[in-house]
């Protein structure tokens, strides 16, 4: 005789709706299915408000594993190549840049492989004169590719992220050289006071400081060990007096250097100063970040992480506060609507977007990929809280015979204190 299947039952407990099982157990079970699905197991005689007590003190712990498993599913269905694809993409890309290394190397081209990764986009073993590419690094830009090729390549000559490392690096990208001339130029010749840039290198960060010796540059990168990208802030020192600066991780444990969300592709980070500027006559606070740019679920809690902690500076000093970055997100996605419907808890907390002012100019795509294209949907964004007048907002489509600063158009905003 075939066993009975148990039969289910259909319930909801605090907002969360589950599937019910009796079975012959003596322990409550809570299962979350690959497709986000909860199932609730529970003895025979377990009534149903013990059932619902049960859902409702695991709250968090559903939401939290809803997240994984939305966050893993996403990443299970990336249109990835296969491997032959991908490795043929960085083996053309490895021969345009093995000549420069091929007396290091012995005149020994070295041993290409892909696989998938979710943490590096490249790793060199100079021992074995061998370099593993994450499969992912083929949905990256081609800037970004060659990039990634050449980093790894230098780990022939410097197996560190010393200073010589990076030196070696900048020598064979001609391309970050002329983009910092023109970001010199861009930043000299603007009024801007403070500034923020996403993806700045330890190099880089190096230029611009020795190019820029009127702003200060604070920030850290995003690794356990502060190194590789920064969301840093450029404060012009003539008009703008740092009084307190740190770098935060959007994880669960934002003190932590180089924590991630389980399910980011990368460590993010947050850095916020807070800055007395001269012409406001008035202490300021500015944040400025960079969301994944895969993951869903990682940017939203971007946000609730950089919320909550507006929300404890404000408990010590409320003060005018400007949000910025590179937020991997359309206007109208969860994590953007949470800021401009203000869609959370927190009473002190009112953000506009520089795209709702009535001043803004004309709204296009901020991601061009040095292509120069207008068409499609912002991702990066500045924010305001309610004592900021927008007096004017627009993106910069800055360029000199063809090229441009960045991959990105900056996006620009005048600002003024309200009336008391």
């Amino acid at each position: 005789m075939a066993a009975q299947k148990p039969e289910v039952q259909l319930c909801s407990a605090g907002g969360i709706q589950y599937e019910l099982y009796r079975k012959k157990i003596k322990q409550l079970h809570l299962r979350v299915r690959d497709n986000g699905t909860v199932m609730v197991s529970i003895p025979l005689r377990t009534s149903l408000e013990q059932a619902d007590a049960f859902v409702c003190k695991n709250a968090q712990w559903i939401h939290d594993t809803r997240q994984k498993v939305m966050a893993k599913a996403a990443r299970d269905n990336a249109d990835l190549p296969d491997k032959e694809t991908a490795l043929a993409c960085f083996t053309a890309m490895s021969d345009q840049v093995y000549p420069a290394f091929a007396g290091v190397l012995g005149g020994q081209k070295p041993t290409l492989k892909v696989r998938s990764m979710t943490t590096r986009w490249g790793v060199c073993c100079p021992g074995k004169k061998q370099i593993t590419f994450a499969l992912q690094l083929y949905n990256m830009p081609p800037a970004a590719q060659i990039y990634v090729v050449v980093h790894e390549y230098c780990h022939f000559l410097q197996a560190n992220h010393s200073p010589a490392f990076w030196a070696e690096v900048a020598k064979l990208l001609p391309d970050w050289k002329a983009r910092r001339e023109l970001i010199t130029q861009l930043l000299s010749g603007s009024d801007a006071s403070i500034v923020g840039v996403q993806e700045l290198m330890p190099n880089m960060k190096e230029d611009l400081r020795s190019r820029l010796s009127g702003f200060r540059i604070i920030g850290q990168g995003r690794t356990k060990h502060l190194a590789n990208e920064h969301s840093a802030i450029l404060l012009r020192a003539e008009n703008t007096t740092l009084l307190y600066d740190q770098t935060f991780w959007l994880s669960k444990h934002p003190e932590k250097s180089g924590s991630r969300a389980y399910f980011a592709m990368f460590p993010r980070i947050c850095t916020v100063c807070e800055v007395y500027a001269d012409v406001l006559q008035q202490k300021i606070r500015v944040f400025n970040t960079h969301f994944d740019h895969i993951c869903g679920p990682a940017r939203t809690l971007g946000v609730k992480i950089i919320l909550e902690y507006m929300h404890r500076l404000n408990e010590q000093e409320k003060l005018p506060t400007i949000l910025m970055g590179d937020l991997n997100a359309h206007p109208r996605s969860k994590p953007i609507r949470i800021l401009t419907e203000n869609r959370h808890s927190y009473a002190d907390i009112h953000l506009t977007s520089l795209y709702t002012a009535p001043c803004a100019e004309q709204i296009h795509s901020t991601y061009h990929g040095f292509h120069g294209k207008t068409h499609g949907e912002p991702i990066d964004y500045i924010f305001v809280s309610e004592e900021w007048e927008i007096q004017n907002a627009y993106i910069n489509t800055f360029s000199a015979g063809g090229h441009y600063p960045s991959d990105h158009y900056p996006l620009v905003a005048v600002l003024g204190l309200k009336q008391r």
